[in-house]
């Protein structure tokens, strides 16, 4: 895998989760209110590790989304993913309170049968656990509204 690779994989999959879990609050407010430092944040990860950015800004697109009754949403749409286990989108679901998170990954795959992309609806959890929920639309609200399912069946079981 390449460094390139390896920098992007990083960023979806730990760093990103990291944050999430652990600077809930701030973090999401931060992006919620300046939507453009994420694209900046990852062209600085690329530059510490000495790796030229690959991408140009206008590939991400962050979004807040207040989804319903005490459930919001940061929404990051990556440059279009070109490796397995990449990923198309990441969503960050939670309650007002921050009492509930959860970190989905929409994922780059191929089929090995019909040689055709697909994509995955993965959770991956404070401890770094990845579940595979298996394969979710190409429609973006589509997955929005598949993750908040399980954010909400998961919280239903926690109860």
């Amino acid at each position: 895998m390449s460094k390139e690779k390896e920098i992007r994989y990083f960023i979806e999959h730990q760093l990103v989760r990291k944050w999430f879990f652990e600077e809930g609050k701030q973090f999401t407010s931060t992006l919620a209110e300046h939507n453009e430092i994420f694209p900046r944040m990852v062209r600085q990860i690329f530059y510490e590790n000495g790796c030229e950015y690959p991408y140009t800004d206008d590939q991400f697109t962050v979004a807040a989304l207040h989804l319903e009754g005490d459930i919001y949403c940061i929404s990051i749409g990556m440059p279009e993913p070109e490796y397995e286990g990449e990923c198309h989108q990441i969503l960050m679901i939670f309650d007002r309170s921050f009492s509930s998170q959860a970190y989905f990954t929409i994922e780059y795959g191929q089929s090995l049968i019909e040689d055709q992309t697909l994509r995955y609806c993965c959770e991956w959890t404070e401890k770094g656990e990845h579940l595979n929920y298996g394969q979710c639309s190409e429609d973006t609200l589509e997955c929005i509204r598949q993750c908040v399912q399980i954010y909400v069946t998961n919280n239903k079981e926690a109860e």
